[in-house]
């Protein structure tokens, strides 16, 4: 008496092959999502950069003397510029800013320089002319 049994499942080679497909889709779907992190997180940087730079741009807004210091602040509605590594004043002790005077132009350049999430030097620059 034979007795044929009937034999379900998948053999080695088919879940291997399986294996294979997923792995190589999770991958694909990784190697993405790091890949906008890193873009959103630059975007972040960019976005604290300009910030900075504008909140410097605002405390010109009337400064008529020449300034080549890295950071400013208002002490008694009066302009200062604080020594580098100075930070006390300096609130966005990651970026570093230098602000510079144009006496032709009567214009100020602020530029700010910060260590990106590449590990690339990165550089906003903005110009700010002042009305006479």
């Amino acid at each position: 008496m034979s007795l044929k049994l009937k034999q379900r499942g998948d053999t080695i080679v088919e879940v291997l092959i399986a294996t294979a497909v997923v792995s190589l889709v999770l991958t694909g779907a990784m190697a993405i999502s790091n890949s906008s992190l890193k873009r959103i997180r630059g975007a972040q940087e960019r976005s604290e950069a300009q910030a900075y730079a504008q909140s410097t741009v605002e405390l010109l807004d009337g400064y008529t003397g020449q300034i080549t210091r890295n950071c400013l602040y208002i002490d008694g509605g009066v302009i200062k510029a604080a020594n580098e590594g100075d930070t006390n004043y300096c609130i966005f002790t990651r970026y570093t800013q230098l602000v510079t005077y144009n006496q032709a132009e009567d214009s100020y350049k602020v530029t700010v320089t910060w260590d990106g999430i590449t590990g690339n030097q990165e550089t906003l620059t903005l110009d700010y002319r002042t009305e006479k």
